[in-house]
């Protein structure tokens, strides 16, 4: 077992003929991506790049970007992958504090780095490679290289809207792909989509296990129409694809779209991103039967997915769905306060400690300092947790389910409300499609509905009869459309911001 994700190709020999990558008319074997990768680290040595060195990254996803990545994994380097939809300023600030040795940009995005005094190599994607390969020999001189070292900064603006790098090892990575590949029954058959832009950590998701594993991974423009996703599933018979809820929603809302394509081949679909409704699922299970949805909980700053749940018919019966229990290596703790772990259904900050944790910060040692601190229910242990700012409770069979973000605590009255509690009771009925609570005075609450429809006082009556008074929104806005941030999420501040003076 690895936790170096350069050595991840040469785990297992027997895959390296296997087809790995496919973009359009392009696809490449392992061996293949082995192969160019060591030759553009050559080449990259030959440009100066050493290991620790910071690269910025500007390019679409594409089989190249790919090979360049793995080819600075290789050598060390520390890749920084940028939105090309950031602000110029933003992207000067990011370059002023990481000091990028080298920025490799698709030439489509020059206008970007204009004013920028750095090495630039630009790539055009018409071209077949960055590089002539032939050129160049595939025999480098590889680092020694240990599983905490960096493998990418990425840049985040997370619930502040200031940008944090965070600072992701190979190690942190590896823990994921090397739970997902044993427990999820990754294979020689899985074919997996990958249409994740490289500057979301879910990208590496969506590549690595197939690395391991000898499946196959289909790169998808992520600007296509619903339509062409779903002929692209339907074509590459594609077996599994993660998303978030926004993406669901689109299906359960073009149910005549979707049944219009032959999916027998999906297998699983993996759910994360915010708080998924258990309507959601039971809508699509309908229509996708032999289909695993598996919902899962992570943060940027533990790579991917912390836990991971099934969602299986027992599931469906209850209330709400849960995020499930930690994958290996990694352990989660709900924090109460005063040295205290919650108990059963009392409601406890999310505390994540093991091996998928990021190493902090980059250049920002007090943010660092207020999210990395002392384990306070076992201090003896003189371990860092990390405190997500994440609200959840346990059951009695320790699964664990997620109420909301302890930001989005306010007190009424002198009583203290999760306003992800008040969501949860919303979200509790069926005819709710999704719903946003938030606090300017007095509760109000957003929403929409599958039928398309206000919600009358009867349906009113029925959400709230079981809510304390303090609880209950005074004012319901019906939305058709919520704003989502580029992650997909539901943008709360620009929410708040649009409809504050509706209030």
């Amino acid at each position: 077992m690895t936790y170096l994700i350069s050595e991840i190709l040469n785990e297992k020999k027997e895959y390296m003929e296997n087809d790995l990558l496919f973009y359009k008319n392009k696809k490449i074997t392992h061996a293949e991506l082995d192969d160019y990768s060591n030759k553009y680290a050559n080449y990259l040595q030959s440009e100066g790049i050493k290991k620790y060195d910071r690269v910025l990254l500007l390019l679409d996803l594409n089989i190249e970007t790919i090979i360049i990545i793995f080819a600075l994994l290789k050598l060390g380097a520390i890749y920084v992958p940028i939105d090309p939809n950031q602000s110029e300023e933003n992207i000067a600030n990011i370059i002023n504090d990481t000091k990028p040795i080298l920025s490799i940009c698709d030439e489509k995005y020059t206008n970007k780095l204009e004013n920028i005094k750095m090495k630039i190599i630009f790539y055009d994607e018409s071209r077949e490679h960055l590089i002539d390969l032939k050129a160049v020999s595939n025999q480098y001189i590889k680092p020694r290289l240990i599983p905490t070292d960096l493998a990418y900064i990425i840049f985040t603006s997370g619930t502040t809207g200031k940008p944090k790098g965070v600072m992701i090892n190979h190690m942190s990575v590896m823990t994921f792909v090397n739970y997902v590949v044993k427990e999820h029954n990754h294979s020689e058959r899985i074919r997996s989509l990958c249409r994740t832009p490289i500057y979301f950590d879910p990208f590496l998701t969506e590549v690595l296990p197939s690395c391991l594993s000898g499946g196959k991974v289909y790169i998808q423009d992520r600007t296509v129409t619903f339509r062409s996703f779903l002929k692209f599933l339907e074509k590459n018979q594609i077996s599994n694809f993660g998303c978030g809820p926004s993406m669901l929603y689109l299906m359960a809302s073009n149910i005549g779209i979707l049944r219009n394509f032959k999916l027998e081949c999906l297998e699983d679909i993996y759910i994360g991103y915010e708080k998924c409704p258990l309507n959601l699922v039971k809508i699509l299970r309908k229509e996708l039967p032999n289909v695993k949805f598996i919902n899962g909980y992570g943060t940027s700053e533990t790579f991917a997915s912390t836990t991971f749940y099934l969602i299986d018919n027992t599931s469906l019966n209850n209330d709400d769905l849960p995020i499930g229990k930690p994958i290996a290596g990694a352990d989660i703790l709900l924090y109460a306060g005063d040295g205290r772990e919650a108990g059963i259904d009392e409601i406890g900050e999310i505390l994540i400690r093991g091996t998928t944790l990021f190493n902090g910060y980059w250049h920002n040692e007090i943010e660092t300092a207020k999210k990395l601190k002392k384990n306070p229910i076992n201090s003896e242990f003189q371990e860092k947790v990390y405190f997500t700012g994440d609200l959840a409770k346990k059951d009695k069979n320790n699964n664990i389910f997620f109420v909301g973000r302890k930001d989005n605590q306010v007190k009424i009255n002198g009583y203290r409300v999760e306003l992800g509690e008040i969501e949860y009771l919303i979200y509790k009925k069926d005819f709710i499609k999704e719903c946003m609570v938030f606090y300017n005075k007095k509760i109000i609450c957003l929403y929409n509905t599958y039928s398309r429809k206000t919600l009358d006082e009867r349906q009113i009556h029925t959400i709230t009869k079981n809510m304390c008074s303090y609880k209950i929104p005074k004012q319901w806005i019906y939305i058709d459309n919520f704003i989502r941030n580029k992650n997909g999420k539901i943008d709360r501040k620009k929410m708040e911001e649009c409809y504050i003076d509706k209030c």
